[in-house]
């Protein structure tokens, strides 16, 4: 059973029962828009633009209680996304082994997924009533076009990444049991679905899956149909597959955006709060790409760019902005975070 009976939205009728759980005021539900509030903004990613969203710290608050909740759910084991214990070195790992992949991307999947299909899996899985639905729809939706009444899963919420399959499940296992037929394996990382298989797959098999996709109004990115053979090294959810002995490369196109980062830091000067603001980001997000490299290549050593970090660290460490201590950038950075 997807949903289990002892869980805490299970066959949920009062808004007064959720408002508790969720630790919130009934108040708040009435206008929901109104209370919790949303903060789009766009983010470059590969040279193009993709909209993100931010929420008040409350409001956050409150989406983690919510996915909190769905973590309870029974997740199948074709899931690599969202769920504890389980990354993209993972995913990968569960097809190194088998020869022949093939891999697809859901086309735009949060702005595509679309507020009817969350609120019918909080009604018909969950079983709540549907105001209850209503509510919970309400919180881990946004509406981005105000002259529609269609909502979508908001790129940046807390809930967007599990609600995502939650939505679509009846698809996804759909797809699941049309594989365990076939003796095909599948796993499904947010929007990219890998099928990998000790025989050859037809390309006939993507075609199939495209037509079920569809049907869910959903479509798969052309651009994004991956094919791999024997001999071929395999690109699963940003890891490299060798495929004669089976190890893990990190892919070029990181170790690029990694060297391109550092280049940034190790020329980086703050003089001002939205430098501070700037460099801040570029230090996490260079940790997390390095991070990436150690989980993938465990014995690779990066000495220049941990040099290069921990020069950085020093040297902001050493230096006033504009009179400010780092203690005091630091209260204001986690401020800023939280708005």
């Amino acid at each position: 059973m997807l949903v289990p009976e002892r869980h805490y939205l299970f066959e949920l009728k009062k808004k007064k029962r959720l408002a508790k759980i969720l630790r919130t005021d009934l108040e708040n539900f009435k206008n929901i828009e109104t209370s919790y509030k949303v903060f789009p903004f766009d983010r470059s990613v590969n040279s193009k633009k993709r909209r993100l969203h931010n929420t008040d710290y409350k409001y956050k608050a409150l989406l983690r209680r919510i996915n909190n909740l769905l973590h309870k759910v029974n997740f199948p084991d074709y899931i690599y996304a969202g769920v504890p214990n389980r990354d993209f070195l993972d995913n990968a790992y569960a097809h190194h082994h088998r020869p022949y992949i093939q891999s697809v991307d859901i086309k735009n999947f949060f702005p595509s997924t679309i507020d009817s299909y969350v609120y019918g899996f909080f009604h018909n899985k969950f079983k709540t009533s549907p105001d209850i639905a209503k509510i919970l729809t309400l919180l881990t939706t946004y509406q981005s076009n105000k002259n529609s009444t269609v909502r979508h899963i908001p790129q940046g919420f807390p809930t967007s990444t599990l609600l995502s399959f939650l939505a679509y499940f009846d698809l996804f296992n759909g797809i699941y049991k049309i594989c365990q037929r076939k003796n095909i394996h599948f796993t499904l990382f947010v929007d990219d679905m890998t099928f990998s298989s000790y025989y050859k797959i037809p390309k006939s098999f993507i075609n199939h899956i495209n037509s079920l996709v569809k049907k869910y109004g959903l479509s798969i990115h052309p651009d994004k149909i991956q094919r791999f053979h024997r001999y071929q090294p395999k690109l699963i959810t940003g890891v490299i597959v060798d495929p004669f002995t089976q190890s893990f490369k990190t892919p070029n196109k990181l170790q690029k955006k990694i060297y391109d980062n550092v280049v940034s830091l190790h020329n980086f000067s703050v003089t001002t709060f939205d430098d501070y603001i700037r460099w801040k980001k570029l230090v996490l997000k260079l940790n997390g790409q390095i991070n990436s490299i150690k989980r993938i290549e465990p014995e690779r050593q990066t000495p220049y760019i941990s040099k290069v970090l921990k020069d950085s660290k020093e040297n902001f460490l050493t230096h006033s902005v504009k009179g400010a201590s780092y203690q005091l950038l630091s209260k204001e950075f986690k401020s800023y975070i939280q708005i």
